[in-house]
């Protein structure tokens, strides 16, 4: 019988299972039918961690947040966050029980410093906070993903082919989203308003989606001329990249393309060499140019009547505008409104 069992207990566990989850389904309790899904997250946890990690990096971009479905009003994101909840608690124990989970050059880096320097200073601010239960929530979606993203991704990236593979597993997903947002968005004709929402439920609004892709598109111009990659790969980047492109033209997300001309130009900063004496003296020279013709400079802007709309070229010429284009006067008040509420409690 013993034997028997060693040989078969695959497919008798498999039909117990079976057999049980259809009397509960029957009963209308469905929670059982997640035991495989559970079991399988704790095995990653325990024997594979690295490709649990590369798991949630690929399904980060797909990942739907319950708030946004009405589902009791709860902003947890499917399936990341509660694999990002198992990762940090495992991580934790390690911590506990073991030495050097953290190599200590981690822990003196000065990015690590202000990282925890963050944390504390969150939990000290749970005190005198008028919605602690709120800040509790904050901190630890904070620490789950600063175990994950940054404590762990440090640890993996040790080997610097998982870099490379980081963005490409991330990029499939992301591709996924964008397409779905495309074909969504082609049934509007691509216009201006749509675009502030034809990619729910993967992200909230079209900001964060323009957002990431101005992340992930410069990876896919680097990758073309990669050295060590073969054509094939070279071909997928290029793919990639044409799909970043349109998905971020018809995002509209103005902010999205001023980074991606801000970071063409510390690209070359960097590539050309150029001195820190320089670039202090540009911007020495720069200010005081905006502080010799603030008023005029000022008056331009408000001239700027152009406001965010279909047409591309009007669109871009809306950054500028200051006086009454509505996003951008949100902005400013956003910014004006935190500076008071500063004022109010420092």
């Amino acid at each position: 019988m013993t034997a028997l069992l060693k040989r078969h207990w695959i497919p008798i566990t498999c039909t117990l299972f079976v057999l049980v989850n259809a009397v509960l389904v029957a009963n209308e309790f469905y929670w059982f039918t997640a035991l495989p899904a559970v079991l399988l997250v704790i095995w990653a946890l325990v024997g594979s961690l690295d490709r649990l990690l590369f798991f949630i990096v690929f399904a980060t971009p797909l990942s739907i947040n319950l708030e946004q479905l009405d589902l009791g009003g709860v902003g947890v994101s499917l399936p990341t966050e509660p694999l990002m909840v198992g990762v940090m608690l495992l991580f934790l124990l390690k911590l506990g029980l073991e030495k050097d989970v953290v190599p200590k050059a981690v822990w003196r880096h000065p990015i690590t410093m202000i990282i925890v320097a963050q944390l504390i200073w969150m939990a000290v601010c749970i005190l005198p906070s008028e919605m602690p239960v709120v800040s509790v929530k904050y901190l630890a979606a904070r620490m789950w993903f600063v175990t994950c993203m940054f404590f762990l991704m440090t640890r993996l990236f040790t080997e610097r082919r998982h870099m490379h593979t980081f963005f490409w597993v991330y990029l499939p997903g992301l591709a996924i989203v964008i397409a779905y947002t495309l074909i969504n968005h082609a049934q509007y004709h691509f216009e201006h308003d749509p675009a502030h929402w034809v990619m729910t439920p993967f992200f909230k609004d079209h900001t964060s989606y323009g957002a990431i892709i101005a992340f992930f598109l410069p990876f896919t111009v680097a990758a073309l001329g990669m050295p060590g990659y073969s054509r094939t790969r070279k071909g997928v980047a290029m793919m990639f990249l044409l799909l970043l492109t349109v998905g971020l033209v018809f995002s509209y997300t103005r902010a999205a393309w001023v980074s991606l001309a801000g970071a063409l130009g510390m690209f070359l900063v960097m590539k050309l060499r150029v001195p820190t004496w320089v670039l202090l003296l540009l911007a020495l020279a720069g200010g005081a140019a905006y502080l010799v013709e603030r008023d005029q400079i000022t008056i331009a802007l408000e001239r700027n009547r152009d406001e965010s709309s279909d047409d591309l070229a009007e669109h871009v010429s809306s950054i500028s505008n200051i006086s009454s284009d509505a996003s951008n006067l949100e902005r400013i008040n956003r910014w004006n409104s935190a500076l008071r509420m500063w004022q109010e409690r420092p």
